[in-house]
């Protein structure tokens, strides 16, 4: 297997899973599923694709171009390198398995054909090969790997049963991560934001074909207690993406969670967050950011310093609009007067002079040009305006400029989101470098949480 795809496919887990925090149960279950029966314990990534759905085989015969998306990723995948076309005609149903034993990893295959006599007749010479019925057959480029796959249908714990439990025919693929394997690409990616998070549950994946889309979902389990306090009280919020110059746009229902990105930026710290923005921090909000240069690492980015980037926080209808857009002023001038003290020289009783650094406030005090206001102080970039009831910040004003021409409660983008969800994220991947990702031009999906369960909707583009 193409070893860039998985790491890609591992970055698009991350990507999705911004919020990230899992936990595992310990009972048994068991799984009843064709295929998924015959997954040894020790499995750590399963993937299932079927190659008889029928709205993919329309797709591929119409030229629709999600379709040719697919194919790119599947041919990148590598699973079928080799086969002959004798053989994929008579499968219906391909399954490839990884598992871990002994910190080594082996690799099968599992097939449903048509028929397992005529499939075992096209077979490559450098398989080893199981007949288990007569629509199912095991793959192993190592004879001994077949000793992984047994008739006996083994019990599972828990959590692994659930996702497994998931698979659906609805889906052309469904594919199972457990997390002793993403876990370990994880730490090898320079993710630091994902190490400090708890990811300890399975994953399942479910890909399929809507209105010319390919739509996924992702479900897993959550720690809820680890997770912010999302309010779906406005949904109004339009994700910008119609901005094509944007990489990333992430709407909150709750923008007290952006204070995790806004705080170490240039705008706020937690030694000036005070309580008095409560209220005004207690409504939707939307982060976006512009890449600094035409491609960006996966490992960059969740790196501010990678974007020109903006924050619009919607008003609280509770209080006048222009008293929270000055408190919110006065912060950020405390903020600023904190990072950049000025030096002045003091006269001491003695006749000699020192230099002194002082906190002034009045150093930063915003401007008015047209429909927004800056920060006039050399070498800082920040820009202010408030539109349809939302005070956005940037970190640069042809980006702000840009936005303000947009509506940001006018979504006109023809999405698959019903944008229910507490979180609606906006990707470029188009932009990302050195990754498969980039097959696709964007992903779109979001975030919902019902108990302890996450649930990731979404469409690549």
């Amino acid at each position: 297997m193409n070893k860039k795809f998985i790491l890609s496919l591992i970055i698009f887990f991350i990507l999705v899973l911004g919020v990230g925090f899992f936990y595992v149960t310990g009972r048994k279950a068991k799984v009843s599923n064709n295929l998924t029966v015959y997954l040894p314990k020790e499995t750590v990534l399963y993937l299932e694709y079927n190659l008889a759905d029928e709205k993919l085989a329309a797709l591929n015969e119409n030229g629709f171009s999600s379709a040719n998306t697919w194919q790119s990723f599947w041919t990148a995948l590598e699973i079928t390198k080799g086969w002959p076309v004798d053989l994929l005609k008579e499968i219906k149903k391909i399954g490839y398995a990884i598992a871990e034993i002994d910190g080594r990893q082996k690799s099968f295959w599992l097939l449903e054909v048509n028929n397992v006599r005529r499939a075992y007749s096209f077979l490559p010479a450098n398989y080893a090969s199981k007949i288990m019925d007569a629509e199912m057959m095991v793959l192993a480029k190592d004879k001994k790997d077949l000793n992984l796959i047994s008739n006996d249908f083994l019990e599972l714990e828990e959590a692994r049963a659930k996702i497994l439990e998931k698979f659906s025919l609805d889906n052309f693929l469904n594919v199972y991560l457990a997390p002793e394997f993403y876990k370990k690409h994880l730490t090898g990616l320079g993710f630091n934001f994902f190490n400090k998070l708890n990811l300890t549950a399975p994953i399942f994946l479910g890909l399929k074909l809507g209105n010319g889309q390919l739509v996924f979902n992702l479900e897993t389990l959550t720690n809820e207690k680890e997770l912010n306090n999302f309010k779906n009280d406005d949904q109004n919020i339009a994700p910008l993406d119609s901005f094509e110059d944007l990489f990333m746009v992430l709407k909150l229902s709750d923008s007290r969670a952006v204070l995790d990105i806004l705080i170490g930026s240039e705008f706020l710290n937690k030694q000036t967050i005070s309580n008095n923005l409560a209220d005004t921090f207690s409504g939707p909000a939307v982060f976006f950011g512009q890449t600094k240069t035409k491609k960006i690492a996966p490992k960059n980015i969740f790196q501010l310093n990678s974007y020109y980037y903006g924050f619009a926080i919607k008003l609280s209808v509770d209080q006048p609009a222009n008293e929270q857009v000055n408190l919110i002023k006065e912060v950020i001038k405390k903020n600023l007067a904190f990072n950049y003290p000025q030096e002045r020289i003091k006269k001491l009783p003695d006749g000699t002079r020192m230099t002194e650094l002082v906190t002034d406030e009045n150093v930063f005090e915003f401007k008015p040009a047209g429909a927004l206001e800056y920060v006039d102080y050399s070498g800082l970039n920040l820009v202010l305006a408030v539109k349809d009831g939302y005070l956005i910040l940037s970190n640069n004003r042809s980006l702000l400029e840009n936005i303000l021409a947009l509506n940001i409660n006018d979504d006109k983008t023809e999405a698959c989101l019903d944008f229910s969800g507490q979180e609606v994220v906006y990707l470029k991947t188009g932009q990302l470098e050195n990754s498969l990702l980039n097959l696709v031009g964007s992903i779109m999906f979001d975030v919902k949480q019902s108990g302890e369960e996450l649930k990731i909707e979404g469409c690549l583009e």
